[in-house]
């Protein structure tokens, strides 16, 4: 039982050092830029942690877009893609994000 529970608290502790990571699609239905969030999985932080976006080249154009992470919490934050030359359109963005511990 004692290894059992010791190899649990490595598995646990490991998995704090790793982070999360995850896929987002954005949908703007006409605009220039549009915002999703993104929920850790519970328990996972206990503060906000460093947290990293970028359009993964899939949906409509998304090449055209860059993407920034604002309102960081220890439970989510939220993404916004922004069209790199302001071109009004319908386009779904696919993002891809990793938030890492930031101690």
């Amino acid at each position: 039982m004692d290894g059992d529970n010791a190899i649990q608290a490595l598995a646990e502790r490991i998995e704090h050092f790793l982070g999360t990571c995850g896929q987002l699609t954005i949908s703007i239905p006409s605009g220039t830029s549009g915002a999703g969030p993104v929920t850790f999985p519970a328990g996972r932080f206990t503060a906000p942690p460093r947290v990293v976006a970028c359009n993964s080249g899939g949906g409509s154009g998304s090449t055209n877009f860059y993407c920034i992470v604002g309102a960081i919490t220890n439970t989510g934050c939220n993404v916004t893609v922004i069209h790199r030359s302001a071109v009004t359109g319908t386009y779904s963005v696919q993002v891809d994000w990793i938030a890492v511990p930031s101690n």
